[in-house]
């Protein structure tokens, strides 16, 4: 294409300044509305799950709660044969709740990194949330300290990006803008560890 000063010569035909603006100007708001748009369906996507993953932890419990065996994603101790007979006798006040346990275990394979953050702050089918883990959690064996250390990588970007006003899609879109829409969560956080010796402060400078 050509540039003149009255227009600007596209297949042969000549076109004004003024029409090639107004098509570069439509053309950046269709990319911006697109953009918007996969946030917000991100988003919605994200909170379904939540959403999901709590009625069925509900579900889960109120089951149990009334002598089902399923093996739920959540773990609960079982009440003794005390407490059962103080139930039955009126007499609930007597006996201890009953306490909830959830296992400190990591999903196996997040293929995003919107599944890697619920897994950080909410936990997946039942688990732990990762942000909860004690020291000793996270040591218990060399497999599970390995896995979470590098997953950390990313959870420490993400939160840092939310710390600073965005939401969890936008700072998955941000990670995703600088490493590749297409690369998978293990090459992403491969590039994050090789990041740390590479910049200053170990952190991409987009990312900041």
């Amino acid at each position: 294409d050509d540039v003149g000063s009255s227009g600007v010569v596209v297949a042969g035909e000549m076109m004004s300044n003024e029409t090639a603006t107004t098509i570069v100007a439509r053309l950046e708001r269709l990319e911006r509305i697109q953009l918007e748009t996969q946030v917000q369906f991100t988003s919605l996507l994200s909170d379904l799950r939540t959403f999901c993953g709590s009625q069925f932890r509900l579900l889960n419990n109120n089951i149990r709660c009334h002598g089902g065996t399923i093996q739920g994603s959540q773990v609960r101790k079982r009440a003794s044969n005390r407490e059962l007979w103080l139930l039955r006798e009126g007499e609930a006040n007597e006996a201890p709740d009953l306490a909830e346990v959830r296992p400190a275990e990591l999903s196996k394979n997040p293929r995003s990194l919107m599944g890697l953050w619920n897994e950080y702050e909410f936990g997946i089918d039942g688990r732990k949330a990762a942000k909860t883990w004690n020291a000793r959690e996270i040591n218990n064996g060399g497999k599970v300290k390995q896995k979470y250390w590098r997953r950390n990588q990313v959870w420490m970007v993400m939160a840092r990006l939310v710390r600073g006003g965005r939401t969890a899609e936008l700072a998955a879109i941000e990670i995703q803008k600088v490493y590749g829409f297409q690369m998978s969560v293990t090459k992403i956080i491969d590039s994050l560890i090789k990041d740390k010796q590479k910049y200053p402060g170990g952190i991409h400078p987009n990312l900041r």
